[in-house]
């Protein structure tokens, strides 16, 4: 008897977040995040893509990348994203690009900072006026991170991704 195949669903239960237009060095430097479907023949489902990310090692490793001229009112770098990781593990480079696996840390429902839009990330931001602090490029003020996103932790905790990141002319534009 035929094994029959799981039916995909019409419409994605993630959406694609694309926060290229609003994260750092996205003319130069693309970064895909990918959920891995178990159930469905390890199937890669696209989720974020932005420009160059950072992998950090703060307690527990996490993967962030940064908004495009965008600070707190402290003036620290403001985040676009933040997803915490465990079992960081290299898979391959090739042509200047890398790509990881990891999953997301199933107990830090407080880590996990994605928003749901780019328009979210900006929502109440206004430009610096009278900056002290000498920066010579415009610049807009904003949270220092995004809130917590506990419907999409519950969604994608424990989860599988692929993360590859590189320069942009390795990739097919859409």
């Amino acid at each position: 008897m035929p094994l029959a195949l799981k039916k995909v669903p019409e419409k994605p239960i993630l959406e694609r977040l694309d926060l290229c237009k609003v994260t750092r060095d996205s003319a130069t430097h693309v970064t895909h995040i990918c959920v891995v479907d178990l159930s469905y023949n390890h199937r890669n489902i696209p989720w974020i893509v932005c420009g160059s990310i950072n992998i950090r090692d703060e307690n527990t490793f996490d993967i962030c990348a940064y908004l495009l001229d965008a600070v707190d009112q402290e003036h620290d770098s403001a985040k676009a994203f933040c997803i915490p990781i465990l079992g960081l593990k290299f898979k391959y480079a090739t042509s200047g690009s890398f790509c990881f696996e990891a999953y997301i840390h199933p107990r830090d429902p407080e880590g996990f900072r994605v928003p749901t839009s780019a328009d979210e990330l900006l929502k109440g931001a206004k430009p610096c006026k009278n900056c002290s602090y000498n920066y010579e490029d415009p610049h807009i003020i904003t949270e220092y991170i995004p809130k917590p996103n506990p419907m999409l932790y519950e969604l994608l905790r424990g989860c599988k991704i692929d993360i590859t990141t590189g320069p942009r002319s390795n990739y097919v534009t859409e």
